[in-house]
C-alpha cells in the first residue's frame, strides 16, 4: 500500500513540454498522466499501466513504464513510497539509467512535489476507528431448529 507519490520536477515540466507537441509525445504524455491519476487514486502500481518488457537491473525497485511510441517513465518503489524521476524516449531513459547505475537515486536531494495517495476500500481499516460492531439480527437465528439444521449439515451430523 502506497502512502505518497513523489514527481520530480523536471517530470512535470517534461510532461507540460510533451503535452504541447504533436502525435507520439503528446500521446505519451497523456498516458503518463493516466498513470499518475491511478496511482494517487489508489490503484496498484502493477494495475496503473503497462511496463516495458525488458527487466531493470542497473537500479534498484525500479518500475519502467512503457508509454507507447518509444517513451518510457522511470520510477522507483522505497517502501510505501513512489517516486517519478524520469520521462522521456527509450534512448533519454535508458542514458538516464546508466548514469544511475550502482547508486541510490534518491539519496541525492532532488525537487519534488509530493501528492497523497487515496486509500482503496481493500486497505485494512485501523481498530481505532472502528465504533460499536454491527447488530447480529438474533431473531433470525432464533427461527432455525434443530430438524433443520440437521437436514442440512447431515454430511457433518450422523442420523
Amino acid at each position: 500500500m502506497l502512502n505518497r507519490i513523489h514527481i520530480h520536477t523536471k517530470v512535470e515540466k517534461t510532461l507540460d513540454r510533451m503535452q504541447a507537441q504533436d502525435n507520439a509525445p503528446k500521446y505519451a504524455a497523456q498516458r503518463a498522466q493516466t498513470i499518475i491519476d491511478r496511482i494517487i487514486g489508489g490503484r496498484c502500481i502493477l494495475e496503473a499501466g503497462r511496463f516495458s518488457q525488458t527487466r531493470e537491473t542497473r537500479v534498484k525497485q525500479v518500475f519502467k513504464y512503457n508509454l507507447g511510441q518509444g517513451y518510457r517513465m522511470v520510477c522507483i518503489k522505497e517502501k510505501d513510497e513512489f517516486y517519478i524521476l524520469m520521462i522521456g524516449t527509450h534512448d533519454q531513459c535508458d542514458r538516464w539509467l546508466d548514469s544511475q547505475a550502482k547508486k541510490n537515486p534518491l539519496t541525492s536531494p532532488r525537487p519534488m512535489r509530493v501528492y497523497r495517495v487515496k486509500p482503496t476500500p481493500l486497505d485494512p481499516v485501523p481498530l481505532s476507528s472502528l465504533h460499536d460492531p454491527v447488530p447480529r439480527d438474533t431473531a433470525a437465528l432464533q427461527e432455525i431448529s434443530q430438524h433443520d439444521l440437521r437436514q442440512v449439515f447431515s454430511g457433518l451430523v450422523g442420523h
